[in-house]
């Protein structure tokens, strides 16, 4: 007995096959705003991560200094 074919699975399987990317030559003007208002907001981030830390480990290590004494 022959399959036969599901056309929901043909039509989702040609969205995959067919699909198209743009190039970093190609995007538009808004794709690159939203592509450094992306990187930006990732190294902002980073940096309140790094000083949220550096700020809890100075407290932590003055609240020990504070209760040996």
């Amino acid at each position: 007995m022959t399959p036969i074919p599901d056309p929901a699975y043909e039509v989702e399987t040609r969205a995959v096959v067919h699909h198209y990317t743009t190039t970093p030559d190609s995007a538009s003007f808004v794709d690159q705003l939203q592509l450094w208002g992306t990187l930006t907001a990732v190294v902002i981030s980073v940096i309140a991560l790094v000083v949220a830390v550096r700020a809890a480990r100075r407290g932590r290590a003055s609240g020990e200094a504070s209760g040996e004494k």
